[in-house]
């Protein structure tokens, strides 16, 4: 309480009464008639969180000063305005009781961000009284809240692979943030890879590829993902042999004798071609 006036009229014990003091309330009389001049009450609200972008169920501090009188029961409340910064119907999003009957009343309010709040970067906070019923003006700059994303991640290659031993992978990922994290693994073991690619000749017909990836998001149902199983499969290569070199003129007929290797299956001629 900040008292600029006291005066003292001798007189005995007296009833309160409040006078007009302009932008100060003057209260008089009370024990011996002093006479006192205080502030207004207001409140001044403040975040004090180290972020301004949450997501749904994130905690927000909100920090307040109130000013003045404030009654037994008076309740301090955080209220979140819409995505543009609107009050037309505010959201309740956190508490405080402080209510003994003092001048100046500092404390934070520990509040939650309510899930399924539309995402936007025009959110405001105030901080109301009940008892006297005061409103803040706002925090003074507008908030983000994200939506809550699920990452996802498959792999992308070639089903089957004829003639070539090389084995190239790649990823196709949703809500992985700037900086994911990738775990490539061959047949279930982690081999040290973090990269968007895998490219491999070393890979044995049967073996299996997958990766793990770590969101960089901080709005997420969950910050990782699973991708499908990449199974190798090497399909033989069809190699023909036919006879040497040979000139044929329009109209002539060629016999080839060729011996075809499919894996362990063997093709052998005449063929006749016209």
């Amino acid at each position: 309480m900040k008292i600029t006036a006291c005066l003292f009229n001798l007189g005995g014990m007296n009833g309160i009464d409040m006078l007009n003091g302009g932008v100060y309330g003057y209260a008089v009389g009370g024990i011996s008639g002093i006479a006192h001049q205080t502030e207004n009450t207001e409140i001044i609200a403040s975040i004090i969180s180290e972020t301004g972008s949450f997501c749904p169920g994130s905690t927000i501090f909100v920090g307040f000063l109130g000013k003045g009188f404030f009654n037994t029961g008076n309740v301090f409340t955080a209220e979140l305005s819409d995505a543009s910064g609107s009050f037309s119907s505010p959201t309740s999003i956190g508490t405080v009781d402080l209510y003994a009957v003092t001048i100046y009343k500092a404390g934070i309010i520990t509040a939650t961000i309510p899930g399924g709040i539309p995402s936007g970067s025009g959110y405001r906070i105030r901080v109301l009284a009940s008892n006297p019923s005061i409103i803040s003006p706002d925090n003074g700059f507008d908030i983000s809240i994200n939506s809550l994303q699920t990452p996802t991640i498959s792999l992308v290659g070639s089903s089957a692979l004829c003639g070539q031993k090389t084995v190239n992978l790649s990823t196709l990922s949703f809500a992985e943030g700037l900086s994911p994290i990738y775990h490539w693994l061959v047949n279930g073991v982690d081999i040290g890879l973090n990269a968007e690619y895998f490219v491999s000749d070393s890979l044995q017909d049967g073996d299996t590829v997958n990766v793990y990836m770590m969101s960089s998001l901080t709005c997420v149902i969950i910050d990782s993902a699973i991708s499908n199983i990449y199974v190798v499969n090497y399909s033989d290569s069809l190699t023909v042999d036919l006879v040497s070199d040979t000139t044929i003129c329009e109209g002539d007929c060629l016999i080839l004798n060729p011996l075809v290797n499919y894996g362990v299956h063997q093709l052998i001629g005449p063929i006749l071609m016209a």
